[in-house]
């Protein structure tokens, strides 16, 4: 696709494939977020993206300078896909969480009854 802007542009189908491959997870970790939003748990979600943050600013700072737009695309990836398995965790760890809440609500109701 790049090939089409002209030949010096076919150069960056590395930097540009990275980039395109760390929306994967993006959109999974979107997924996981909406969890977190919609039981209004902004705070948590503001502490779960500290390890994203942490990791984009470490590659970015580290990467880029020595290796330019290849640096960009794996910095996005990595910082992608550490957002994806943080949120994983701790979606999975809170529904784990509602599940044994409910149970003690439902022992809770069937011995007032």
């Amino acid at each position: 696709m790049l090939s089409l802007y002209g030949p010096g542009f076919s150069i960056g189908r590395l930097p540009f494939g990275l980039i395109v491959l760390s929306a994967v997870p993006m959109v999974l970790a979107n997924v996981y977020s909406q969890e977190l939003l919609g039981a209004a748990r902004l705070w948590r979600i503001l502490v779960l993206y500290l390890p994203h943050i942490t990791v984009l600013a470490l590659c970015y700072w580290l990467l880029i300078p020595r290796f330019g737009a290849l640096g960009y695309g794996v910095s996005s990836l990595v910082g992608s896909v550490v957002l994806l398995v943080t949120l994983f965790r701790a979606s999975s760890r809170d529904s784990v969480e509602r599940r044994s809440t409910s149970d003690r609500v439902a022992v809770v109701r069937s011995d007032t009854e």
